[in-house]
């Protein structure tokens, strides 16, 4: 199994994103596998993008990145900023179809992977695992959630 980060990946992170510190758990042999065996109108890419936009701007969710960020830091004017400075310590993540083959938890809540493009995030602003969830058939909003 190749262990290569997928190049478009990297460049959504790092030139769109500006995360040039994050690491990048994302390799082309899981990307591939998911694209050729779950149908999917929204490719890897948005998908990507949408995970990280919902991360840095959905705040719903009461264990969200943000959320917590707003919590950890309430006279912060500029959370956002925070966040991505831990995002840039920490990694993301594209969970794999097989749990065991996975160096991040699986979504507690059951999202599956054959609907679903899952990323998670690694970051510590606590001992709270984070997801983002995109539909592969993009009928549903992006979301994420944290759970400890």
């Amino acid at each position: 199994m190749s262990t290569s980060i997928y190049l478009p990946a990297q460049k959504i992170i790092r030139e769109d994103w500006e995360l040039l510190h994050t690491k990048i758990q994302i390799d082309s042999h899981t990307v591939e596998e998911q694209k050729k065996k779950f149908t999917a109108k929204m490719d890897f890419e948005s998908a990507l993008s949408l995970s990280l936009q919902s991360f840095f701007e959905d705040e719903e969710d009461l264990e969200s990145p943000l959320t917590l960020i707003k919590e950890m830091s309430p006279s912060n004017p500029d959370p956002k900023a925070l966040l991505r400075k831990f995002v840039n310590q920490g990694s993301i993540i594209l969970i794999p179809e097989k749990e065991e083959e996975s160096p991040y938890p699986f979504p507690p809540r059951g999202e599956n992977i054959s609907e679903n493009w899952i990323f998670g995030l690694d970051i510590q602003i606590s001992d709270y695992c984070h997801w983002a969830i995109v539909e592969r058939n993009g009928n549903k909003a992006p979301y994420n959630y944290g759970f400890n």
